[in-house]
């Protein structure tokens, strides 16, 4: 079976639009058309304190996800030896920010 990644690396030369105050960007109706698509997705985390860079994981999982996206919240047996653990919001917390 072979593994490939989720982005694919293009040359954009030809793909630059549009020029502001010197700066080149390239527009895009859609990233999800530059992904490669894989049936079932799975991302983990501690998922603590949500924040945009767990917004950011979680949108690009499913824009990768065809058929199923699996999500692992750690439980809290798995977080008692880290540090500052008491300040670690609650599971159901956690799994909340997820749905």
């Amino acid at each position: 079976r072979t593994v490939r990644p989720a982005v694919r690396y293009e040359s954009l030369a030809g793909d630059l639009d549009e020029e502001v105050a010197g700066v080149s960007y390239v527009l895009y109706d859609n990233v999800a058309d530059k992904l490669f698509k894989f049936g079932i997705v799975a991302v983990g985390g501690t998922f603590d304190h949500f924040h945009n860079g767990h917004k950011k994981l979680l949108s690009v999982a499913t824009m990768v996800t065809e058929n199923e996206l699996v999500v692992g919240v750690t439980g809290t047996e798995m977080l008692k030896g880290k540090k500052l653990a008491e300040l670690i919001e609650d599971g159901q917390a956690r799994m909340g920010h997820v749905k």
